[in-house]
């Protein structure tokens, strides 16, 4: 009973992490991308972690 618990709780740990992490990620393509935009050529859209979009 109590491994299922602490089970549960490692499962929405990481989920809250992994979406942390692609907030981040999409924060950081966009400021990538707004910079490059300032600089009046537009680079490449810079995220290697996530090439997909979910």
């Amino acid at each position: 009973m109590e491994s299922k618990k602490e089970q549960e709780l490692q499962k929405r740990s990481l989920l809250k992490t992994i979406l942390e992490k692609k907030k981040k990620n999409k924060i950081a393509s966009n400021s990538i991308e707004i910079l490059s935009r300032k600089k009046g050529k537009k680079l490449f859209s810079f995220h290697p972690s996530t090439n997909k979009e979910d």
